[in-house]
């Protein structure tokens, strides 16, 4: 992801710097004591920003000819080979922003692709050529794993029929 994919980032930095503005307005306007709290708090809410807006710049995926690997914002890495993607698609919600996804069925583990990535069209066009792709409208009163239970054909937890065993008779 990078700041011209996704420009919204840049929003963030306007926020940090209106949060300097209101420290230094407290400052003028007020006493010295609520520009440092003013200050206090404007550093702790820039670093947060910062650190969240860097973790998902440096986020990546990249695909090869064996699987998809995923560095996450939250700094994990992931990979699954072609073999173990159960279903992908592109999913446009009824509320929020569209996103693709990549599910592993054996792992149960289902990650999601925000439209904002760089490349995101030829990672689309990669998922059509290497899995099974599933393009659709998500219903509002839908998520991802329900419709995901749908198209797999997985009952809900708690539903379906299953046979009950006796712990005692292992």
């Amino acid at each position: 992801m990078t700041v011209r994919s996704n420009p919204r980032i840049l929003v963030l930095f306007g926020i940090i710097v209106a949060l300097f503005a209101v420290s230094i307005l407290g400052f003028v306007f007020l006493t010295a004591i609520y520009g440092i709290i003013f200050l206090a708090i404007s550093v702790f809410l820039s670093y947060q920003f910062v650190r969240f807006a860097l973790s998902h710049i440096r986020s990546r995926l990249s695909t090869d000819d064996d699987g998809i690997r995923f560095h996450m914002p939250s700094n994990e890495d992931e990979r699954f080979e072609w073999e173990e993607v159960s279903q992908c698609g592109y999913c446009t919600p009824a509320k929020g922003r569209p996103f693709a996804f990549v599910y592993s069925e054996s792992r149960d583990r289902l990650i999601t692709i925000p439209k904002e990535y760089e490349y995101f069209d030829e990672l689309l066009d990669e998922l059509r050529e290497r899995a099974t792709f599933t393009d659709f409208a998500l219903p509002a009163a839908m998520t991802i794993q329900e419709k995901l239970r749908e198209i797999l054909g997985i009952p809900e937890a708690g539903q379906g029929d299953h046979e009950e065993t006796d712990p005692s008779s292992e």
